[in-house]
């Protein structure tokens, strides 16, 4: 069940190049993706919808993954909204989206 929004920022630390960072937090959005939840990147976040068990593990993997590919550390910043009865990006941003 949908029960959770989750909003994942990702901060590689001690990278040598800007273009560092950002295939960093590229590699994050495509495990995101890969991971086959709902989810919109915006210009500081990835919010990503599902169930609350799940977009946690999904974290730890994309720290994990990031470890792996040589960051020395991620900073990570991270929203949770989980409502019981069910929750969609849409409730929030539906009157939003053209």
């Amino acid at each position: 069940m949908t029960n959770t929004l989750l909003s994942l920022q990702v901060i590689p630390q001690n990278q040598p190049t800007r273009e560092a960072t950002y295939a960093l937090v590229d590699e994050a959005i495509r495990l995101i993706d890969a991971s086959g939840y709902p989810y919109r990147v915006s210009a500081l976040d990835t919010t990503i919808e599902g169930d609350l068990e799940g977009l946690l593990r999904l974290v730890a993997d994309v720290q994990q993954r990031l470890i792996e590919l040589g960051a020395p550390g991620i900073l990570s910043q991270i929203k949770l909204l989980h409502v019981k009865d069910g929750i969609a990006m849409t409730d929030l941003t539906g009157k939003y989206d053209a």
